[in-house]
């Protein structure tokens, strides 16, 4: 009973006025040289995490990502995960977390129920999947990468059929 009500008693205040990156970019003034992220043998400070996500949000901006716009996230946990949720917050837009190993079928499903446009991912995930109709931003140490946009093809039976007779 006391570990249910004394140890897992978390709830506390918080402002209902400001949102998420806002509270974060408070903390950052109050202790930058803290540690905000520890994954692995990695470490993270809160003036180095927001420096980063700070990048990543003007990079995103200047793709266009503002209120509104969802961004497709498809990492392992890792500190350029945190990154990405930051930078797409501080950018306005929302962020569509993908598991990097459902299905690539479920995963095409998210991204167009979702009608995302942007997707940040590292260039591990990148290889499995070949995006149409979404502009791949891929990580290589933080600094996201574009790739090329692609036609989305949406009706499959207005496709050509190739002339095979030359081929059998």
């Amino acid at each position: 009973s006391r570990i249910l009500n004394e140890f897992n008693g978390t709830q506390s205040d918080y402002p209902q006025d400001k949102l998420i990156h806002g509270l974060f970019e408070e903390q950052v003034r109050r202790t930058p040289g803290n540690i905000a992220v520890i994954f692995e043998e990695n470490r993270v400070t809160y003036k180095e995490l927001n420096r980063r996500a700070n990048r990543l949000a003007r990079f995103l901006t200047g793709q266009g990502v503002g209120r509104g716009e969802i961004v497709g996230i498809i990492l392992e946990k890792s500190i350029e995960m945190i990154i990405g949720i930051l930078g797409i917050l501080k950018a306005g837009g929302a962020y569509l977390p993908i598991d990097p190993h459902y299905p690539v079928s479920r995963v095409y499903y998210m991204l167009n129920d979702a009608n995302v446009s942007l997707l940040l991912a590292n260039s591990e995930e990148m290889k499995e999947l070949s995006f149409t109709g979404l502009k791949g931003i891929q990580y290589v140490r933080s600094k996201p990468v574009v790739t090329s946009p692609r036609p989305q093809i949406t009706e499959l039976d207005r496709l050509p059929i190739p002339d095979r007779s030359l081929v059998d």
